[in-house]
């Protein structure tokens, strides 16, 4: 398959993916069927009819809102079994399931009145089609208006206020999300179903994922190797395709946005052109910022003080730039897409955190945009085709990708021996070929009780390049089979079941290192990573409970094994890996990682009161961690040797959230995570644990005439992070620290819609902190200073086509 070369590879997929799609489009659209409305009505706490409210069939991915009288209608649909998603700014979203007959279906949806806009951002329907109380794990859907609220530079920073979501910096624009205290490949982040495949291993590589496309995310908190296999073993946040309008017309949206920390400014543009089913969305975003501001003017390494010219960090300015354009038919037997897309970012890293710091690098334009030495460059280019279909009682999902992850890393050339000098100045270059492909069949067999039958596989290609070596080029393959049961014992008690089997191959290339006697003679070669071929099989399942007694309590209790395949970097990596200031060694012998894992909750939910408690406890048989060893590399600066090992490990922690609505107007809220991790065999604590963190926040809604038009929020949150002094030998350990921020949200009437304004204010009193998962924080680098983001979204929609 590698074989037919990379340059015609995308062709061909492109070209594979769109046969595929439209033969599914013509040849499901043919027929004679039988077709009905969902209709209904919306209303508020009082019974009031809701004008405005958004409504989405899930399973077909369409939505609508409703007018005046509060009623809305989907016509011409297949009779089966929907889920409806009900959402409002300022009231608690709701999913009510329906059945749909050739007569025809009418519904009528209360909501109630939120105390938070978490809760506005938690929807009750997965794309699984379970609802969240009836689920035994611990599942949320953020939407866009959360993400409004608690803006970051990238998806990870802004889903830090969830209890038990954590995210990895480095700098302001490189992060990856961290979930109780798990990360790296232990966190599936996937897109449209599809697992999002880059170099995820290194606390430098962040998600290629533009940030302005993002409507709906569903996060897993707690095992999820069922639905998406190895690497899920510790959750999984998964994008969902945004909703489609069900009228015909052209759909707009700007949005803007601002940083003063790093002077970023951004911009994305959607299109949304749709009539008789079919529809063409297309999107394009940039973003451009400088070296960003810390409240510190130096920092020390080894004793060593070390200079921070005006308080910026010089060369960490950078640009991204991001399109996408997708296509497809929305039809009564379901919805298909094709859908491309490409990420791109130049950034550049801190010099002190590339090698031993060096105060004559650290100093250089102040602001400046675009990065010097050391930087990197990235390209994810991404092609998928997304179907479901309606079979009537049954639907069917299937979800077939291509993936390509170039990635560049570059350095002034320098020379580990005798031998000559590199001609280039790329350092490291890392290209991942992805093919995927998801087969997932719902059945409901009856009231409350339904399957999920599904078949998912992975081919992956990596090569490498540049005068460094880190690892080898490998191919990796894998295919699994699931079943997951859902069974109504009654009305307030479900129980979920499942079991799924897998089986993975590696195959590593082995690497021969030349050995220089001088600058034009190799002595010999001598082996850096040895050739390897292994395959893995495991088997894992799980057994959990739902039970809604009366009086608005849900416990939920959910026990299952997981398992994680060792990656290709565990199993070969032998260079220094410069980003992360240490000589990385892999073991070929490394077993795949295995947990017994019990997740527990408990949830009160009344009018003005809402209260849930998390518990949860991990058991590692074979836990896989970078070990610091008793040595120092042989490569020049590299520093110790660090090697990946297993050992049985215990981590357990939790979560603890509460909301008040004190008055219609003012609603307060308070948050708390811990986790406690240990190596059971060497009785240290294991790395890259996070703190105990406490948060709060309160959100008043203005009461004044003429500011309820515009529907305004005012926010305020406190964020009190614990010192973390059990870490892992070898590790730095961090002081506590609390942060405040503000903010400000308005929904402003425009014609017939509403243009929404953001603006908050982070870390208000300009503090220096260390944050304990940071990629900066061996340096004892401070994180970004005071910061103020300006959001605008200013959304069009005109009906361009007759009534037919």
């Amino acid at each position: 398959m590698y074989l037919l070369g990379m340059r015609h590879w995308n062709s061909i997929v492109l070209l594979a993916l769109l046969f595929l799609t439209l033969f599914r489009a013509q040849a499901l659209g043919e027929g004679r069927e039988v077709f009905a409305d969902i209709g209904g009505v919306v209303t508020g706490p009082q019974g009031e009819p809701l004008s405005g409210a958004t409504v989405v069939v899930v399973e077909l991915s369409v939505w609508t809102t409703t007018g005046q009288d509060g009623r809305f209608v989907f016509r011409g649909l297949k009779p089966g079994t929907y889920h409806l998603d009900v959402f409002m700014m300022g009231y608690a979203g709701v999913t009510r399931k329906t059945g749909l007959t050739e007569q025809g279906t009418s519904v009528r949806i209360s909501l109630k009145d939120s105390p938070l806009q978490l809760d506005e951002a938690v929807v009750t329907a997965t794309r699984s089609g379970v609802m969240e109380r009836e689920a035994s794990l611990n599942i949320a859907q953020v939407h866009r208006s959360y993400l409004s609220e608690n803006p970051g530079m990238t998806l990870s920073q802004s889903l830090k206020r969830i209890p038990g979501l954590q995210s990895m910096d480095a700098g302001t624009a490189v992060s990856k999300p961290v979930i109780r205290g798990l990360g790296f490949n232990r966190i599936v982040v996937a897109e449209n179903n599809l697992k999002q495949q880059g170099q995820q291993w290194g606390a430098d590589h962040g998600l290629e994922i533009d940030p302005f496309s993002i409507e709906r995310i569903e996060v897993t908190k707690g095992p999820a190797a069922l639905m998406f296999g190895s690497d899920a073993i510790g959750g999984a946040i998964n994008i969902n395709p945004p909703a489609l309008p069900q009228e015909d017309g052209l759909e707009s949206e700007t949005q803007l946005t601002g940083r003063s920390n790093n002077r970023l400014w951004g911009f994305s543009q959607l299109l949304l052109l749709s009539r008789n089913g079919r529809f063409v969305r297309a999107r394009a975003s940039l973003r451009d910022y400088a070296d960003y501001r810390v409240p510190a003017d130096s920092f020390t390494y080894n004793n060593w003080v070390m200079p921070i010219e005006n308080k910026h960090l010089v060369n960490t300015g950078g640009r991204d730039r991001s399109g996408s354009v997708a296509a497809g038919v929305r039809k009564e037997w379901g919805v298909s897409t094709l859908s491309l897309s490409s990420y791109n970012q130049l950034i550049g890293f801190f010099p002190g955190a590339h090698g031993i710091p060096d105060p004559s690098t650290l100093t250089g334009v102040e602001g400046r945009r675009r990065p010097g030495y050391p930087r990197q460059k990235i390209n994810h280019f991404k092609a998928m085709s997304n179907t479901m279909l309606l079979l009537g009682g049954p639907w069917l999902e299937i979800d077939l990708g291509y993936q390509q992850n170039h990635r560049r890393e570059f350095n002034p050339p320098h020379v580990h021996g005798a031998g000559p000098l590199p001609e280039s100045d790329l350092e490291l270059e890392l290209r991942l070929h992805t093919l995927s492909a998801n087969l997932k069949m719902h059945h409901d067999t009856g009231p409350g009780n339904s399957w999920l039958l599904g078949l998912a596989g992975n081919y992956q290609r990596n090569t490498h390049g540049g005068y460094a070596f880190l690892l080898p080029a490998f191919s990796y393959a894998d295919a699994g089979a699931f079943a997951l049961y859902r069974l109504s014992l009654s009305q307030s008690l479900m129980v979920h079941t499942g079991v799924r089997a897998d089986m993975a191959g590696v195959d590593i290339e082995g690497y021969l290192e030349p050995v220089w006697e001088d600058a034009q003679t190799i002595a010999h070669y001598r082996e850096r990573s040895p050739r390897l071929k292994a395959m893995y099989a495991n088997a894992t399942g799980q057994l959990g409970v739902s039970w809604c007694p009366s009086g608005g309590w849900n416990i939920k209790a959910n026990l299952g094994s997981s398992y994680r395949n060792p990656t290709p970097v565990e199993l070969s990596a032998n260079g220094m890996h410069h980003g992360s200031l240490r000589h990385e060694k892999g073991d070929p012998d490394l077993d795949s990682e295995r947990a017994l894992q019990l997740d527990a909750s408990l949830v009160l939910d009344r009018r003005t009161l809402y209260l849930a408690l998390s518990p949860f406890v991990n058991y590692f048989t074979n836990y896989l961690f970078l070990n610091p060893t008793g040595r120092f590399s042989s490569l020049p600066g590299a520093g110790q040797v660090y090697r990946f090992s297993q050992a049985r490990a215990l981590h357990l922690g939790g979560e603890v959230f509460g909301q008040w609505e004190v008055s219609p107007a003012l609603q307060a809220t308070l948050g708390g995570e811990w986790v406690w991790a240990q190596n059971l065999g060497s009785q240290y604590p294991l790395p890259f644990t996070p703190p105990a963190v406490l948060t709060a926040g309160l959100t008043y809604r203005p009461q004044w005439l003429f500011l309820q038009p515009v529907n305004t929020r005012l926010l305020a949150g406190i964020r009190k992070a614990a010192p973390q002094h059990r870490v892992a030998r070898n590790e730095p350990a961090t002081q506590g620290y609390t942060l405040f921020d503000l903010g400000v949200i308005a929904h402003i009437p425009w014609g017939a819609t509403r243009l929404t304004l953001s603006l908050n204010i982070q870390n208000l009193f300009d503090t220096r902190y260390q944050d304990h998962l940071s990629f900066y924080r061996k340096l004892e680098l401070p994180e970004p200073g005071r910061n103020l983001q300006l959001g605008i979204r200013i959304p069009l929609s005109m009906h361009l086509f007759n009534e037919q």
